[in-house]
């Protein structure tokens, strides 16, 4: 999802930059991508900022031009070295357009090196560590994310799975949980747990999540 949040005038000195800016209304990336780029482009011709490099890649990204993508939010960091959200996303960029997890890494590093609370980085960090296979590193980047927003429903799903990936069933399994008590209708959730019951040697648990998996996919193919 794109980041809702209006450009700043102050970051385009010159009026008419500013002005260009001040059309872009935020509810437009969502309905009206095209109008929102042109604004944006015109803008950036006039007066670079982070800002607008930083929107370009949003916009880019949505649209699925991932190399334009991630050249925008370089842009961004050049202009602006400190600006922790563009190395967030520029990481994403990497990881989830071009597949490229060890290149992701060095930019979500530099994320969290400048915001220690940043959570999206953490928990890209722990996917692409996950890619790499390297499950020790994923689990205490996904396990900083828990920690730093216990409601983080997708960090908490990953971090189970990396101790599943790792045969740490019994340590997966309040993992799951946890998801579950969040989202009940966690799908993967109910799965994996299952899995992991059956892993232990639990198996009366292991055949109540699996049941409950069953009925939510079927529920959900017949919503398709």
């Amino acid at each position: 999802a794109l980041d809702l949040i209006k450009l700043q005038a102050d970051a385009m000195p010159t009026q008419l930059s500013a002005n260009l800016a001040n059309q872009v209304d935020p509810n437009l990336i969502d309905t009206d991508l095209e109008q929102t780029k042109k604004l944006l482009l015109q803008a950036v011709a006039i007066e670079p900022s982070a800002d607008i490099h930083y929107y370009l890649g949003l916009i880019y990204g949505t649209q699925l031009q991932w190399q334009k993508a991630i050249a925008n939010l370089n842009q961004a960091i050049v202009l602006n070295p400190t600006y922790t959200r563009a190395f967030s996303k520029l990481g994403e960029g990497y990881l989830v357009g071009l597949a490229q997890a060890k290149t992701a890494i060095p930019f979500l590093e530099r994320a969290i090196q400048i915001d220690d609370q940043h959570i999206a980085s953490y928990r890209l960090l722990g996917i692409s560590y996950l890619h790499l296979h390297q499950h020790e590193q994923a689990i205490h980047h996904l396990t900083t994310a828990v920690n730093l927003e216990s409601a983080d429903v997708e960090s908490q799903h990953l971090l189970g799975f990396s101790y599943y990936q790792q045969g740490l069933f019994l340590a997966a399994i309040p993992c799951f949980e946890k998801v579950i008590q969040q989202d009940p209708v966690h799908i993967k959730a109910y799965f994996n747990l299952g899995n992991c019951y059956f892993r232990s040697g639990q198996m009366e648990l292991a055949q109540t999540a699996l049941s409950r998996f069953q009925e939510l996919n079927q529920e959900q193919q017949q919503i398709q």
